[in-house]
This record gives structure tokens, sequence and C-alpha cells, in this order.
């Protein structure tokens, strides 16, 4: 089964999510992010207070992932990649921007 997950990488949901998700034993086949504008990291690191701590890929320690990174969940680009790859699941860890449908219907589940 091919999951894909979507998040944005500055947001420490995304972290911990994949962090639970490798300990359960469920494989991720790759990780779409999108940016962040630098005030919404901010906005976040101020609400997380002492429990945001700015991590990087290589903090992952479960089978390694491709990651691929977009400007936005939303557009052409990010369509065109999640067609190619194929997903039948699509995990939503903290999207920074609403799905469109065109991308919701991309999984086969």
């Amino acid at each position: 089964m091919k999951i894909i997950a979507l998040g944005a990488w500055s947001v420490p949901d995304l972290y911990n999510s994949l962090v639970m998700i490798q300990d359960a034993g469920i494989e991720i086949t790759a990780v779409v992010c999108a940016r962040l504008k630098e005030e919404l990291v901010q906005i976040t690191a101020e609400r997380a207070g002492d429990h945001f701590t700015p991590r990087t890929i290589d903090d992952l320690t479960g089978p390694p992932i491709p990651f691929y990174f977009v400007e936005k969940h939303s557009d052409d680009r990010c369509q065109a990649l999640l067609r190619n790859l194929a997903p039948d699941l699509l995990l939503n860890l903290g999207t920074p921007s609403i799905l469109k449908s065109d991308i919701l219907s991309l999984p086969s589940i």
C-alpha cells in the first residue's frame, strides 16, 4: 500500500506524527511538504512554547522516507507529483492550506 503524508516540516506535528506512525510499524511511501510563510512558523513556535523543537529530516530514525517539497499542496506541481506517486491513501499531517477535491480524489482508498 502506498501511503503519502502531507504536511509542513516547520510544524512539529508532522515530525511527531511521522515518529508515531513509524513506531507503529506503518511504512510511509513519501512525504510531500509545503512551505510555511515565516510568520506562520513564528506563530507556531510561540503557541507551542517550550514544546517546539526544530527538527531536521535526519532526526527521523526509522526507514528512510523520500521527501518532496512544494510551494503549496493546492498547486499544479503538487497535483502532478501526487498523480505520479499514485497513492492508495493520503494522510493529512498538518497541511497549511485547504486541500482541493482534485487532490482528495487521487487515492484509491
